[in-house]
């Protein structure tokens, strides 16, 4: 079982290179040879002083092959997959500098997202992937990036539900599009972490021989709720900040991340969360007032699903603020319980 774990285990580190590296050479070769398609396609104005397209490409075509070689030896490309998760978080943030100095435009944010943004994770669980301390590390980088997504959320609070006048909160958004736009890139790499948290959950409990099918399906409700978060916040960000945007279809736009993102997404996400918690404490792994917090933190969560989808204002609020102030000490408490097991006990009491 341990031999076929492990070539499954290096079947996917391969499938998973093989699509960056396909990914990075395609958009190479379009780039190099259309250097202002993208632009095009998202609607930005070209830059009067356009950058040299052919070394972007190459660069590009580069770390393609980089991902290449990752994918014909993933037990020895440590360095390659290393760098190229470093671009992964360097390229957005030069983005975001780029759009706080208006010389960039938050409608390339999808560009950013599918370029970079979900490749994070799945390039930072390989790394860790000899590490004991690899769930753990996992979950507690989630935890931290939620943490300051939140203190962001909270600063740009003005442009959100928060504040009932849909004319106040477009012109704030305006006004303020470079830090807008920083904190939903943030809540974009939440997204991906708590799939990987998920990922690192759902394996603990297959290590407790839970039957595989349910934990499969519940991974698939995140998947999806996951794809979901990442549209709503791809049209508050794309969307929601475009200087020609009325008031009417502001609101609109306001109205379809709330489905996608607080009502949609949140809402498989607490389904997922519940049926995880209870298989959890079925098998023993997390009972006591870690599962007594768990279970109420998804019950609200639902609660939040239930204010979106009436589309209460207040109780959106209320709801969303209790999800996140259970989720972060909770799920720092879970990471701390995915330690190496030589320094835990093997169940709850």
């Amino acid at each position: 079982m341990k031999n076929n774990d492990s070539v499954l285990r290096w079947i996917s580190y391969r499938g998973l290179f093989c699509a960056a590296a396909s990914y990075n050479l395609t958009f190479a070769i379009v780039s190099g040879c259309f250097p202002s398609w993208f632009f095009q396609l998202f609607g930005v104005e070209v830059p009067h002083a356009p950058v040299n397209w052919p070394w972007v490409a190459g660069l590009i075509a580069l770390f393609g092959l980089l991902y290449a070689y990752a994918a014909l030896v993933p037990q020895h490309a440590d360095w390659a997959i290393g760098c190229g998760l470093a671009t992964k978080v360097l390229g957005p943030t030069a983005w975001l500098i780029g759009v706080a100095l208006g010389e960039q435009s938050p409608r390339l944010f999808p560009l950013m997202l599918v370029g970079d943004i979900v490749w994070s994770f799945p390039f930072l669980y390989y790394l860790l992937r000899d590490s004991r301390w690899r769930d753990s590390a996992v979950t507690w980088v989630s935890v931290g990036l939620h943490l300051v997504a939140c203190v962001g959320l909270l600063l740009v609070s003005p442009g959100t539900e928060a504040n009932q006048s849909v004319a106040e909160r477009r012109s704030w958004i305006q006004q303020n599009v470079g830090l807008w736009t920083a904190v939903w890139t943030l809540w974009s790499f939440s997204s991906i972490s708590l799939l990987a948290f998920c990922v690192v959950w759902v394996r603990r409990i297959h290590q407790s021989i839970f039957p595989h099918v349910w934990t499969i399906f519940a991974l698939i409700l995140i998947v999806i709720g996951v794809i979901c978060d990442l549209c709503g916040e791809t049209v508050v960000i794309a969307l929601a900040t475009t200087p020609e945007l009325t008031v009417a279809n502001f609101s609109h736009s306001s109205r379809l991340y709330q489905w996608l993102s607080p009502a949609f997404a949140n809402g498989l996400y607490c389904a997922a969360g519940l049926m995880l918690s209870g298989m959890s404490w079925h098998v023993g792994w997390l009972r006591s007032g870690l599962g007594v917090v768990g279970f109420t933190m998804w019950t609200v969560g639902i609660g939040l699903t239930i204010a979106t989808i009436f589309n209460h204002l207040v109780s959106m609020t209320f709801t969303g603020g209790g999800v996140m102030l259970l989720f972060l000490p909770w799920a720092a408490a879970v990471g701390w319980r995915m330690r190496p097991m030589s320094l835990q006990p093997a169940i709850d009491d």
